[in-house]
């Protein structure tokens, strides 16, 4: 299954025409008719929108087709959490497998900047740091050479 196959599937999940997947990730209607009829190749930013609007979709499945096409865990503002005893342990499932290779990911990535960075000739300049005591990291997007990429969000 290509990538404008999977773009169909999530609509066809989400009972949705090419119109509607524009408008929910904000994006141009004409971009999705160029993605599913394989005109162009998505853009990062139809990534991210994508991510952003269906959380639930496995980022992994919708890049190369690995299966599942949903994680197992839910977005914390589609969530409805049950405190009863016997809810709480099931609230969220979480594949420890899939934390231990994505934290590997990160660390190769992180390698493999620092070995880019250092071999850069122009110099590298830090920001200047916020006196906001509130500053946190809200998402870490980590790029491949093949033009796939990874989105990561911290639990709250």
């Amino acid at each position: 299954m290509n990538f404008s196959e999977r773009i169909e599937a999530v609509m066809r999940h989400y009972n949705l025409q090419p119109r509607e997947l524009a408008d929910k990730c904000g994006v141009q209607r004409t971009a999705i008719n160029h993605i599913i009829n394989g005109r162009n190749r998505p853009s990062v930013g139809f990534l991210m929108a994508l991510s952003e609007s269906f959380p639930e979709l496995n980022t992994r499945w919708l890049l190369h087709g690995a299966p599942p096409m949903f994680t197992n865990v839910t977005s914390r503002s589609e969530a409805v959490v049950d405190n009863t005893p016997e809810h709480v342990e099931t609230s969220v499932s979480v594949d420890e497998t899939h934390i231990e290779s994505t934290n590997i990911e990160i660390e190769t990535a992180k390698k493999n900047f620092l070995s880019d960075v250092t071999s850069v000739d122009t110099p590298v300049t830090e920001t200047p740091k916020s006196t906001n005591a509130d500053r946190r990291v809200v998402q870490v997007i980590v790029c491949y050479s093949d033009g796939s990429f990874t989105h990561y969000r911290p639990q709250e």
